[in-house]
């Protein structure tokens, strides 16, 4: 076989076979027929349908076939005439090796006319092989834990689902493990159960990643990709500049953004992880003004509300009449992603107009460039899941 992948190429008829072959094979090639019967066979796409003639029976004495004693002659038809060759030319000829052409051999000896079908991985020998009852078995535990749908990436992935953050496929296992002791079912190995996990379910823990930037986890498919980066760099640059200012007490900056959902209640039993939690969502708005730099978070659980542009605006609205610096500035500078369903709609505009009809002289609603909108809530975001680990 050849490096190219272009498939076997005809050998040099000169190179069949030794020159002190009895049957002079490599003489029988060198006739302009026998290399275009050469270049015919290697270009066959069906080759177990020419072994057929690979090997044939030397008639032998009834106690010859009786003990399998039985020798092969190898034969080929150039130009009508049915010409005898040694074994290596044979092999060389069809690019086989001498196993393959003994075992084809075997078979002629036992009266079969074609090559047996590949029969790898169709034997019923597998004593440790998993009955249908026992996968449906741990199939059936692992449906029973809740799992949940991205709220981000579903479009992207919709059969995708997330269960609670605090388990791992460990973790569930070892319930496994006393769910078939109350049972009295011999329980599966830990490989098994974590292939029959991992073959048959589309399941992750936690939140996804969806804050990830698309265009460089494809970054093959990029063509624009230092464009994006230089876009990124320069979003940055100016909401260092504008924190600057803020810090100054010549504008009021904020950053906002929705928190990785958080399940309640938080507990390590075995009791919670088959029960159906309820989401807690928080928004933190992180303020820089003068010498003040402080996190402001609003918390809120899927029974009281969502998690679209109606909660995002009514919460940053309430942050605005609430906190200290109301009416010391009227210039507001608010940095977020762009995502479309929260932050970047026609709900939020009218927000930023009544605020404008309030008494603020300017707002600027300024978005990070998508998969780089790291910010100062996100750094507010890690004291929190911090604390919670604790």
């Amino acid at each position: 076989m050849h490096a190219s992948g272009e498939g076997k190429l005809p050998p040099e008829p000169s190179r069949l076979c030794s020159n002190s072959c009895r049957l002079k094979s490599n003489a029988i090639f060198l006739q302009m027929s026998a290399i275009a019967y050469i270049a015919h066979i290697m270009n066959l796409a069906l080759m177990p349908k020419m072994l057929t003639y690979l090997c044939r029976r030397k008639h032998s004495s009834p106690r010859q076939q009786a003990l399998r004693l039985i020798d092969h002659v190898h034969h080929i038809m150039l130009n009508g005439t049915q010409c005898r060759i040694c074994k290596k030319a044979l092999c060389a000829l069809h690019g086989i090796g001498r196993g393959k052409l003994a075992y084809i051999c075997e078979q002629v000896a036992t009266g079969q006319h074609t090559a047996k079908p590949d029969q790898r991985r169709r034997h019923l020998n597998r004593p440790h092989k998993l009955s249908d009852k026992w996968i449906d078995f741990v199939k059936q535990h692992i449906s029973s834990f809740p799992a949940e749908m991205s709220h981000y990436s579903r479009s992207k992935n919709m059969h995708r689902r997330y269960l609670s953050s605090v388990l791992s496929i460990s973790i569930m296992y070892d319930e496994y493990i006393l769910f078939c002791q109350q049972q009295q079912i011999k329980p599966v190995s830990s490989y098994s159960y974590r292939y029959i996990f991992t073959s048959h379910f589309n399941l992750g823990f936690g939140s996804p990643r969806s804050d990830t930037c698309s265009l460089y986890d494809n970054l093959d498919k990029c063509v624009n990709a230092d464009m994006h980066k230089q876009r990124a760099d320069e979003a940055f640059e100016v909401q260092k500049h504008d924190k600057k200012l803020s810090a100054e007490s010549k504008l009021l900056c904020i950053t906002f953004d929705l928190q990785q959902t958080l399940p309640l209640p938080k507990l390590s039993t075995s009791k919670a992880f088959y029960l159906r939690q309820v989401w807690l969502y928080n928004l933190g708005v992180h303020l820089t003004f003068g010498s003040t730099s402080s996190a402001f978070f609003h918390s809120w659980s899927e029974n009281e509300g969502g998690r679209g542009c109606a909660e995002i605006g009514s919460s940053v609205l309430a942050f605005l009449k609430n906190s200290n610096c109301s009416g010391k500035c009227k210039h507001l500078v608010a940095w977020s992603h762009s995502c479309a369903g929260q932050n970047k709609n026609l709900v939020i505009v009218c927000l930023w107009q009544l605020l404008i009809l309030q008494g603020y002289e300017i707002i600027d609603h300024k978005f990070l460039e998508p998969g780089h909108t790291f910010h100062d809530s996100d750094r507010d975001f890690g004291h929190v899941e911090l604390s919670v680990k604790l």
